[in-house]
């Protein structure tokens, strides 16, 4: 059984609005991604997949079981928009598990050196990652499937979203606009948004200048 409790999605308010408004998440194409050395060898696995069957795609969704970091925020939220919505890992699992074609699990970082005796089966391809990424804990869900879609929407209940944190780049006079708005169309949300202190944190600015005055 995994440890985990949460899955992590950075992303933006935009998409965040459409996971409310549908409740879906949705898995889209390896090529809209930016990082080539993650998305060739996946496009490259869905092409030897339609050597056997005609109209085979892979469609992926990339979360962290990580907390926040810099990195996250920096790479896949950066913009004032930015925020992470986390997700019970529990209901995710189970609601995954019932869908053919759906593979999931944590992403295994491997060195170039390392690469060729990492890989034991073609099905591990989709799910290791270059060995500077390691910070990331990127938990992902791949799909792969005879379609003519162009993305994978996943029905879910907003229940299972545990949190929402927006980032601190968004003035905090429209984080709260944003916050109440969000509570008066979806209730269930009341207690579970929250502001990032990731870029400032009183606490620990206090505790510095408390030692620095001493």
């Amino acid at each position: 059984m995994s440890t985990f409790k949460k899955l992590h999605r950075f992303t933006s308010l935009p998409v965040l609005l459409d996971i409310l408004e549908r409740s879906c998440i949705t898995l889209i194409s390896p090529a809209h991604w930016t990082d080539r050395n993650d998305s060739q060898p996946l496009l490259q696995y869905e092409r030897s997949l339609n050597k056997k069957e005609n109209n085979k795609r892979l469609f992926a969704l990339c979360f962290t079981h990580k907390n926040e970091t810099i990195h996250h925020w920096e790479n896949y939220a950066s913009q004032m928009g930015g925020c992470c919505i986390s997700f019970s890992y529990e209901n995710l699992e189970k609601k995954l598990n019932t869908i053919k074609g759906i593979a999931h699990g944590p992403i295994k970082y491997v060195s170039i050196p390392n690469l060729k005796s990492s890989i034991t089966s073609k099905k591990e391809i989709p799910f290791i990652k270059r060995l500077p990424y390691a910070v990331e804990g990127e938990y992902r869900v791949i799909w792969t499937g005879a379609t003519t879609a162009s993305a994978l929407e996943i029905p879910i209940d907003i229940a299972w979203i545990r949190r929402i944190t927006f980032s601190q780049k968004m003035p905090r006079s429209v984080f709260e606009s944003v916050k109440k708005s969000l509570i008066q169309s979806y209730p269930i949300l009341k207690g579970r948004i929250n502001y990032s202190t990731v870029y400032h944190n009183q606490q620990w600015i206090e505790s510095l200048e408390s030692k620095i005055n001493l």
